[in-house]
């Protein structure tokens, strides 16, 4: 099951990257949240966890 760990690694590369460069190119946080939300299925409360994780 090694693909499955990869896919998660990979996704949370994805999410980290996305809010890099919201941020980089001043993009509010809400408008981030609404972003990962919407790009990777994420509930509300994932998204502002991954905020304050890579923001």
């Amino acid at each position: 099951m090694q693909c499955i760990g990869g896919i998660e690694k990979g996704i949370e590369k994805g999410i980290q990257a996305t809010i890099r460069t919201c941020k980089n190119f001043n993009i509010n946080k809400d408008a981030v949240i609404k972003n990962l939300m919407k790009e990777f299925s994420l509930s509300e409360e994932d998204a502002v966890s991954y905020i304050k994780k890579y923001w």
